[in-house]
């Protein structure tokens, strides 16, 4: 059989399979004929643009169209004044209207892109990450804290004169302070600021007239 006929012939299987509307077959079978490495450049452009109108799924219509048009564009280099004629012409004129019409339709139809900030926003959710404002108003409630910090341990200090409590305990209890505030992390989902707050309202609470150790 001619190589040529052959060609023709396993594209016109392609073809009617789009033609009966059997859309999925016709991709797979499209899909098989473009593994042959010696298929005749207007062929695999041909077969290219047939799976962009078999497809429903934009992003794979927009990989064989752009296949399509590198393949076209290689074709049409490959043509001079001396190797052309009009049945070559007028092939390349319908392959032309074809891939314009499908780079149209892929422009109009172009999925809705998410919105920036909300794609951030996802990618810090999954890898943990924090945003610029996050970030400042976690350094803000460090320096409150600070504060705060000052305030307790004097508090402790003046709550304590006069009595009878054992000196290493309110040492500890400002060594557990000043660590706290000195790592800026999450631990199991718990900042330190936050930490720092539940130990000030047990500093806050603890009765300094503590046993003698």
């Amino acid at each position: 059989m001619d190589t040529k006929i052959s060609y023709a012939n396993r594209y016109r299987e392609v073809q009617e399979l789009f033609n009966e509307n059997k859309y999925d077959e016709c991709i797979a079978v499209g899909k098989q004929l473009l593994c042959d490495i010696t298929l005749p450049r207007f062929i695999i452009i041909k077969v290219c643009i047939l799976i962009c109108f078999a497809t429903e799924d934009w992003d794979e219509a927009e990989e064989y169209r752009k296949a399509g048009e590198q393949v076209f564009g290689v074709a049409r280099g490959l043509i001079t004044a001396e190797n052309t004629d009009d049945e070559t012409e007028a092939g390349f004129v319908l392959l032309r209207k074809d891939l314009d019409s499908i780079a149209k339709d892929q422009a109009r139809y172009i999925p809705e892109q998410e919105d920036d900030d909300e794609e951030m926003d996802v990618e810090r959710e999954v890898y943990g990450e924090k945003s610029e404002e996050e970030n400042e108003d976690e350094a803000e409630e460090e320096d409150v804290m600070e504060g705060e910090l000052e305030q307790q341990k004097h508090d402790i200090e003046e709550a304590t004169s006069g009595l009878d409590v054992n000196e290493e305990i309110v040492a500890g209890m400002n060594k557990e302070m000043e660590r706290a505030a000195e790592r800026p992390t999450r631990v199991n989902g718990v900042s330190n600021t936050e930490s720092m707050r539940n130990l000030s309202l047990r500093v806050r609470d603890t009765n300094y007239n503590a046993p003698k150790g």
